[in-house]
């Protein structure tokens, strides 16, 4: 230990530092030059416009709730304001801290259990099923923005040396099989306690106490996640569409805000940025909400695509968008008072 920080802790922020560095030294390179004064044309030339911006991430957000809804089995009416109310505050705990990912997920497991009267395992196993469900739609997601990068987009993916044989296009479509086979594993079986059963045989005392407290609680879940993937399959395809139509929606939030901006982005080519995006989100999970690395991202898309003056736009996107998330980040940190709850409270959080 020094001075009460352990070296593992000190080399991680220091590379979190690197990182945040390197994509400032990037933006601020590429953003230089920026027409501050054409950016705010931009801005303008919107006007009272701008509130439809707020609207696409609302349909998200509700549709994630419909979809976690579906999830829940054992509960005969969830209100779906309340679920929504839920999703919407957790999600702004999630973009706006550090480490707010695993913070929102634990706070979304304690209000489910306590606004709708599940238990623990119920409410973790629910919101465990939810995830997986939406990574699996964000694959399906992720492989239709890709293919439609790719036929949009061929020569550019030829010049970074990305699918530009046979052979490489044909090691993707496995890999993404593969990928898509690891998904599903979830719903095939004990996953859980086999993972915890195989963690048990490492010889550290605190790990073991650890797997023996939870180990009746891992295979609740694993029994309610392979109960709900056998018995209610309906319901886990509705899920899935519900999940699949909000990473949609999201692309649709990207084309709406670019149309605005009269950039001439189709809507494919929306989709296609909007997969991109996703993906860095997914490498920059430690940054909230993927902060500088997402600017990167959209610079460096719309270069490729062609727009004119696309440091301007690039920059009018992000204020919008920025600007969008930020709205809706204090919408929902300002409902926690509509649940009653503190949520950084250490004794709420307490199962």
């Amino acid at each position: 230990m020094f001075s009460g920080v352990s070296i593992r802790t000190l080399l991680t922020r220091m590379l979190k530092l690197l990182v945040f560095a390197a994509l400032a030294w990037f933006i601020q390179n590429q953003f230089r030059d920026l027409d501050v004064a054409q950016v705010t044309r931009l801005l303008g030339g919107i006007g009272i416009a701008a509130i439809l911006l707020l609207l696409p991430y609302a349909v998200v957000i509700l549709l994630d709730a419909v979809g976690w809804r579906e999830c829940v089995t054992g509960k005969e009416r969830i209100h779906l304001r309340e679920i929504f109310i839920v999703r919407l505050c957790t999600d702004a705990v999630m973009n706006t801290f550090p480490a707010g990912v695993a913070f929102a997920e634990t706070l979304r497991s304690v209000l489910l259990r306590d606004r709708f009267g599940l238990r623990m395992t119920d409410a973790v196993a629910a919101t465990l099923l939810s995830k997986i469900n939406i990574a699996v739609a964000q694959m399906l997601f992720v492989i239709g923005g890709f293919i439609i990068a790719l036929s949009l987009h061929r020569t550019a993916f030829t010049h970074l040396g990305m699918l530009s044989s046979p052979a490489e296009i044909t090691v993707a479509f496995i890999v993404t099989g593969a990928l898509m086979g690891a998904l599903s594993l979830p719903y095939s079986g004990a996953r859980l306690t086999q993972i915890s059963g195989l963690l048990g045989r490492i010889r550290v005392p605190i790990l073991q106490r650890v797997i023996t407290r939870f180990h009746s609680s891992l295979v609740q879940i694993d029994r309610y996640v392979t109960a709900f993937a056998r018995e209610h399959r309906p319901r886990l395809f509705r899920a899935l569409g519900y999940f699949l139509l909000s990473w949609l929606m999201m692309a649709a939030e990207t084309w709406l805000i670019l149309s605005l901006l009269h950039s001439g982005v189709t809507f494919l080519q929306a989709v296609a940025l909007e997969t991109l995006l996703s993906l860095v989100k997914i490498l920059f999970f430690f940054i909230p909400s993927a902060m500088g690395a997402q600017e990167v991202g959209i610079l460096t898309i719309l270069s490729a695509y062609g727009i004119p003056e696309v440091a301007a736009v690039a920059a009018a996107f992000i204020i919008l968008r920025r600007g969008k998330e930020l709205f809706w980040a204090l919408s929902g940190i300002s409902l926690f008072g509509y649940l009653r709850v503190n949520p950084f409270k250490p004794a709420f959080l307490k199962a």
